[in-house]
């Protein structure tokens, strides 16, 4: 499954303002902060109006400018706003955006620009730090209200749980157009694609030391039906967060790696630290 036509150009995306003249007070000042946009059009007798052109990269710089224009003109008549063609309400614009924006500037500002977009180290998350409403750890609590890659599949046989990877990325991929990642020019749907290609295919809960049939339980009369509703992982191991690299390809966990990833014990004995003898006693 190739994402094609999710990804855009930061670059090529283009902010239009248009507002009329207007006898209000504040218009002179509306002209002024006009007039601090690079692409501005000063309305003429042959041009009833103001027109601003903002590259993606102009308007993410100028929030605040945008702002105080927006509070002068937003309730004038013939005011409007248009991304890449499309109206778009004034006010709703840097609410919809201004994750994208700042995440987007923190990636600029960062020192280590490879491992910006990841949640916690290069092998977690989706390849976007954004992409969090689907969890790809395995948490020692084992919350029901969290939502895991592995609860997407179906038996295939008796305890074989087959995952469905297509479902997993249509996941992620309605989260990226919610939150509107594909204005940012890090974001990719393909990194999260080969991530979630890299999942196992098949979990045999049978065979693991680590899965188990979860089961729902119903009652007919006195007596209780179970039924085989999916997957879940052994979290009460109480070996705590497991990202989903620590795994092998037939769904088991690898512990050495896990260990080496989870722990983190320093070299420091009460024998170092001075002064607590009290606290020691």
């Amino acid at each position: 499954m190739t994402p094609k036509g999710t990804n855009r150009n930061m670059q090529d995306t283009t902010l239009l303002i248009k507002f009329g003249r207007s006898t209000s007070r504040k218009y002179k000042e509306a002209l002024e902060l006009a007039a601090r946009f690079d692409d501005f059009s000063e309305a003429t007798d042959g041009q009833p109006e103001n027109t601003i052109r903002l590259p993606a990269k102009e308007w993410f710089e100028k929030k605040r400018e945008f702002d105080d224009l927006y509070a002068f003109v937003a309730h004038w008549k013939g005011t409007s706003v248009s991304l890449d063609g499309a109206e778009i309400k004034p006010h709703e614009f840097f609410w919809k955006f201004n994750t994208v924006i700042k995440c987007a500037r923190d990636h600029d500002e960062a020192i280590d620009k490879t491992h910006y977009c990841s949640i916690a180290g290069s092998f977690e998350g989706w390849g976007c730090k954004q992409l969090d409403n689907l969890d790809r750890h395995l948490s020692k609590t084992g919350s029901y209200a969290m939502k895991y890659w592995y609860m997407f599949g179906e038996f295939v046989s008796e305890g074989v749980w087959k995952i469905d990877k297509g479902l997993i990325k249509d996941y992620l991929k309605k989260e990226a157009e919610e939150k509107n990642l594909a204005y940012c020019n890090n974001f990719s749907l393909e990194k999260a694609w080969t991530i979630v290609d890299g999942l196992p295919d098949e979990i045999d809960a049978r065979a693991s030391a680590w899965w188990e049939v979860d089961y729902r339980e119903d009652f007919e009369g006195a007596a209780i039906q179970r039924q085989p509703v999916g997957i879940r992982h052994k979290t009460h191991s109480g070996r705590g967060r497991v990202g989903v690299s620590a795994m092998t390809k037939d769904g088991m966990l690898n512990l050495e790696m896990a260990e080496e990833r989870t722990r983190f014990i320093p070299g420091v004995t009460f024998d170092d630290v001075g002064g607590i003898d009290d606290i020691i006693d």
